[in-house]
């Protein structure tokens, strides 16, 4: 190329710092890191200093061991893990090796998903993060974290959770002024609903439809609270009120700007005007001229976007699965597939063959057939003689389920 047509392109090389930094601040650092990862010394100077956001959420064990091994957490500001199917026990993994009041003092979001029993003692190290202004944790019952105090955060404005009814314990963070709580009916503890009196933002996700009565008497106290989210996610049996919100709404929050919710309830095509009625009661000039809120009600079927695969059956069910169905199933994906759970038993020799074939996979879940004896481990493993790099890989038994965390083959 000479050096007239090179004049009419740019390379990379030539782009400013300040626009790389600019860029960074929108990525995963995880992602960030692998993209740049074999540049030159520059880029790696950049990625050192600029990356402060990671989010390990879907990542493979390769990506966090090599972000660990040649990247210092001192500068980081936002750091999330994960134990679900494809990360499973990345939060145990990460935290014995580098402790919570060690290495990450100077955070200022910190999100840990689908915690574990055995991951709780992190809760008490929490006192170190003096920086801290955002905790996302779950599932943890409010019995269990009343037992630590999360009101020692002072600088703590944002708290997401997945817990019970029983939300006592977090009126003791009057520091926050946005709470999200997700509430999942798991536990025999007492159903109480009082929210810290001075939030601004509050969102409210009911994994059942149990005990949605109560939740427009529990906003009574909230008087400084500008935005209100609430959400549904399953069918319920009551109808929604709107005359019943307004009168909450007019006489306990004043300064309530937005209002969002999904109230899910079951609709009978043989009651005369019932979606008129509901939305009438929505649509009165509180809701329509003073606050400008609209409502819509659909007749609506859900439908899931698969970003995994997840196979499940029941034995008592007449269209259950068989191991021979799972294998013709699998087969289809196996090119491509990175996430697999399998909630079939399935015999130790077909584990085997998923990780054999299935060179993608970052992460499996399966369950065992009870009728085998012994346990997988990694030793048995690499007997099979199936090519797993066996020092890139994390194996956790619980009962019949063994979850895989995958480096690469």
């Amino acid at each position: 190329m000479n050096n007239n047509a090179r004049d009419e392109f740019s390379i990379i090389e030539d782009l400013p710092n300040e626009l790389f930094v600019g860029i960074f601040c929108y990525l995963n650092g995880v992602d960030t890191v692998f993209a740049f990862l074999s540049l030159n010394n520059r880029f790696q100077k950049l990625l050192r200093k600029y990356c402060k956001v990671f989010d390990f959420k879907s990542s493979s064990k390769l990506q966090f061991d090599t972000i660990f091994d040649q990247y210092s957490t001192k500068r980081w500001k936002s750091l999330q893990l994960s134990n679900d199917d494809q990360t499973s026990g990345q939060i145990e993994y990460c935290f014995q090796r580098y402790p919570l009041s060690v290495y990450f003092t100077q955070l200022e979001s910190l999100s840990l998903l689908k915690m574990k029993t055995s991951d709780l003692s992190i809760l008490s190290e929490l006192s170190f993060l003096t920086n801290l202004t955002s905790l996302k944790i779950g599932f943890i019952c409010g019995e269990i974290i009343s037992m630590y105090d999360l009101s020692d955060l002072k600088q703590l404005k944002r708290l997401v959770i997945t817990s019970c009814f029983n939300i006592r314990w977090t009126n003791k963070l009057s520091q926050l002024d946005t709470l999200e709580y997700v509430i999942m009916h798991c536990c025999l503890n007492l159903l109480v609903l009082t929210w810290p009196s001075r939030l601004k933002h509050l969102k409210i996700v009911l994994e059942s439809a149990e005990h949605n009565d109560l939740l427009p008497q529990s906003i009574s106290n909230l008087s400084e609270l500008t935005n209100l989210e609430i959400y549904q996610k399953e069918q319920g049996y009551t109808i929604p009120n709107g005359q019943q919100w307004e009168q909450i709404i007019s006489s306990s929050c004043p300064l309530l700007k937005n209002l969002k919710f999904v109230f899910q309830f079951p609709y009978q095509s043989y009651i005369s005007n019932q979606m008129k009625q509901i939305i009438a009661s929505f649509s009165t000039p509180f809701y329509i001229n003073e606050k400008k809120w609209f409502v819509r009600c659909d007749i609506w079927t859900r439908y899931r976007a698969i970003r995994s695969l997840k196979l499940k059956s029941t034995v008592s069910s007449p269209s259950s699965l068989n191991e021979s169905e799972v294998e013709q199933i699998i087969r289809i994906f196996a090119l491509k597939c990175q996430h697999l759970s399998i909630c079939i038993p399935m015999s130790f020799d077909i584990v085997v063959s998923f990780l054999r074939d299935m060179q993608q996979l970052y992460s499996l879940h399966v369950v065992t057939d009870v009728k085998d004896n012994e346990k997988i481990t990694l030793k048995w493993l690499e007997q099979q003689e199936i090519g797993l790099n066996y020092t890139n890989c994390r194996l956790i038994n619980e009962e019949y389920n063994y979850y895989f965390w995958l480096g690469i083959h």
